[in-house]
């Protein structure tokens, strides 16, 4: 869904906010990190290897939407360190 999103609609965004009216998706996204992560506690390291990646991944969806407020709330909850380079490769 993100994917389809014109690029010319966060170009000239000032701050850490997204579109007002994409901001519940931007909660929703939030919560799916953290659904995600209570999901595999007591799994195996595969299962927590996966569930980071996938993590990572809702990092750069809120990237590409401009949630920078997101962003750093996801990646500080669930440890992620390399917020720059999943925002570049977005």
């Amino acid at each position: 869904v993100v994917e389809c999103f014109p690029v010319q609609w966060f170009s000239s965004l000032k701050g850490q906010q997204t579109l007002p009216q994409l901001e519940n998706f931007c909660r929703y996204l939030k919560h799916l990190a953290s659904s995600l992560y209570r999901s595999c506690v007591a799994g195996s390291d595969v299962e927590k290897r996966n569930v980071r990646d996938h993590i990572k991944e809702v990092v750069r969806l809120l990237g590409r939407l401009n949630a920078l407020d997101h962003v750093i709330a996801v990646a500080s909850e669930h440890g992620i360190k390399d917020i720059k380079t999943l925002l570049e490769n977005k």
